[in-house]
């Protein structure tokens, strides 16, 4: 009897040690430069740490190897083990000698390269995952596109509608790998992603819930600023969208004006530059061009610049012969010659690389192109209209863009002036883009915009321009339950605040004492916020605030 209860009670401890075990879980805690990023360690296995998309743990920093490190759990707890890394790993001060593991503890921290990992202990089920608020993600999206672009780096923007069945709790869940997740409106979440790899389990994932749709935009390939890439997302995860009516909105002076210079300059084979920027609608100036001309029933095609590489590029451009590089499997004719009697907008002109600008030159001086591995030249015929938000002059003193290719696509300059400058023309904008809306979202009748909705975005200085304003309006149509946009469906923390023009002494002010900082600190708004002696998240609301484009570092 006595052994029986030994026994018991044997078994008793054995399985409370068992669920003791399994609710004290284990997980790797990886803290770089700008993420922190969780990973659940298996109760048996291991995980591999590197900048290979195999890896279990994808790391990406210039001193992690491509397998770095390896971290085991087995009966005897959990080990580390270096991978015969260039930079070594580092436990306790000591670099771990290649192949030899050694025993970690939750709690102790070690080195990968200079990424800090912690083994970590939690005694109850981790808590779900929170969602970013619409205005905080913009603000992290908007940081990391300066980074990416300095970097030359990529990631992708994910908007996601989920289906009926399909719960906020589980789709959170199904993002877990994102490195941010927002609310971007009732049923529709917003997400960031670094790498293709975990953009494709993502999208498998959601992919199996009945209902549930994504839409991805690809930095910079798909854009290059915050509304350009919400743009494009939205766009692709509501599908084919209903065409704007036909007539332009030209109500300010200063369009009515441009768009008389547009009608004379359509008539003839100038090359044509716009300038402006980001989001004014140069693409839509360049179409009136193309319509106005002797063109308008040949083709109009739009190159964006800064979405190809430049071997890409130059392929686009020129064509290739069957055989010219690996991949060219076939005979392929490129853009300009494809285009022959018609239109040609290279979008994003400043991005052009040099060496391309230089096959570029041959084209526009002999009218002629040369397929990328071809050895007879092709006559064309189209026109050239280009569009940058860049100051080219400025440019070309630095030596980034050629002067002789500066010279022959600005055969006539048309500057697009940004919205804020238009004021006359954003209620319009506004009307047509909830129209747009609401055809696209089958409501019915079509939304309206109240009195305070209407208030609210005329007094705005829009620095996201026309594609802010649009980006604007579309959530503010997902967010709506009536018949009207209200105010509190627009973002009124940032939209609260007087045009420039309105402002008062003290605003423009600091406005002045803005921009005399960031020209001291050559656009770097780090130092420029330490200069005015206050924070950098400050100086972001500021800079939207007085509709100051954020500036590059020079």
């Amino acid at each position: 009897m006595r052994h029986e209860d030994e026994t018991e009670r044997t078994i008793d401890r054995s399985q409370f040690e068992a669920r003791r075990q399994e609710s004290r879980r284990l997980r790797l805690v990886v803290i770089g430069d700008d993420v922190v990023s969780t990973h659940p360690l298996p109760p048996q296995g291991a995980l591999t740490i590197g900048r290979d998309d195999a890896c279990d743990v994808f790391v990406d920093h210039a001193l992690i190897s491509r397998e770095h490190a390896r971290v085991t759990v087995d009966d005897d707890g959990v080990r580390v083990e270096d991978l015969g890394s260039r930079n070594g790993t580092r436990f306790e001060g000591r670099a771990l000698a290649p192949g030899q593991p050694v025993r970690i503890e939750p709690g102790q921290l070690f080195e990968v390269g200079e990424t800090a990992c912690l083994i970590q202990a939690s005694h109850a089920p981790p808590k779900a995952r929170r969602l970013a608020t619409h205005g905080y993600f913009e603000a992290r999206l908007e940081e990391l596109c300066t980074r990416a672009a300095a970097a030359k780096d990529t990631f992708t923007v994910l908007r996601v509608h989920l289906g009926d069945d399909v719960d906020a709790a589980t789709a959170l869940a199904e993002l877990g790998d994102a490195d941010l997740v927002g609310s971007y409106a009732t049923g529709e979440l917003e997400a960031i992603v670094r790498d293709a790899k975990t953009l494709v389990a993502i999208e498998r994932r959601l992919a199996g819930h009945a209902g549930t749709r994504c839409g991805a935009a690809t930095f910079p390939a798909d854009g290059r600023s915050v509304d350009e890439l919400l743009e494009t997302a939205c766009r692709r995860v509501l599908g084919p969208r209903t065409e704007a009516p036909a007539d332009r909105i030209v109500a300010d002076p200063r369009m009515i004006d441009l768009y008389r210079v547009v009608e004379r300059v359509a008539r003839g084979t100038i090359s044509v530059l716009l300038l402006g920027e980001t989001g004014v609608g140069k693409e839509v100036v360049a179409e009136a061009i193309h319509r106005a001309s002797p063109r308008r029933h040949r083709p109009f095609l739009r190159l964006n610049c800064a979405a190809l590489s430049d071997t890409l590029l130059e392929s686009e451009l020129f064509g290739h012969e069957r055989g010219a590089f690996t991949g060219a499997t076939e005979q392929r004719a490129g853009l300009l010659e494809s285009a022959q009697g018609g239109t040609v907008m290279l979008d994003e002109l400043g991005e052009m690389p040099l060496s391309t600008q230089a096959k570029l030159l041959r084209v526009l001086e002999q009218r002629q192109v040369m397929r990328v591995g071809g050895r007879a030249p092709i006559a064309i015929d189209v026109r050239f209209v280009s569009a940058t938000n860049r100051d080219l002059e400025a440019e070309v003193l630095k030596g980034t863009f050629r002067q002789d290719v500066y010279f022959r696509l600005n055969g006539a300059a048309l500057a697009v002036p940004p919205l804020r400058e238009r004021p006359l023309e954003i209620e319009a904008l506004a009307e047509r883009f909830v129209a747009q809306a609401s055809a696209d979202l089958d409501i019915e009748p079509p939304l309206e915009l109240s009195e305070g909705a209407t208030e609210l975005l005329t007094s705005y200085a829009w620095p996201g321009n026309v594609r802010e304003l649009k980006n604007a309006i579309e959530r503010a149509a997902l967010l709506t339950t009536g018949d009207r946009i209200e105010p509190e469906h627009l973002p009124m923390e940032k939209m609260s605040l007087p045009l420039v023009g309105e402002a008062t002494s003290e605003d423009q002010a600091e406005r002045q004492r803005i921009l005399d900082a960031l020209e001291k600190t050559a656009g770097n708004q780090t130092r420029a916020a330490a200069l005015l002696g206050i924070g950098r998240r400050t100086l972001t609301t500021k800079l939207t605030k007085y509709g100051i484009r954020r500036p590059r570092k020079r």
